[in-house]
């Protein structure tokens, strides 16, 4: 039997248009499928807080600025 799971990722993320960097949420859904297999499906593009356009999801590895 199939199961899904919904938690959140957080993660420093960068805008694609004005490179404002900020600590980002989102949800992501854990799908358990019957075989011993499992999915992971999350966004795709997220909103900057700062200039208020959708852009592609850029996380940062590293320290967050």
């Amino acid at each position: 039997m199939m199961s899904v799971t919904r938690t959140t990722e957080t993660f420093v993320n960068k805008c694609a248009r004005c490179h404002h960097k900020w600590r980002a949420m989102i949800e992501v859904d854990v799908i358990d499928w019957d075989m011993g297999l499992s999915s992971i499906v999350s966004a795709k593009d997220i909103e900057c807080p700062k200039c208020r356009r959708w852009s592609p999801i850029r996380k940062v590895t590293g320290k967050y600025e």
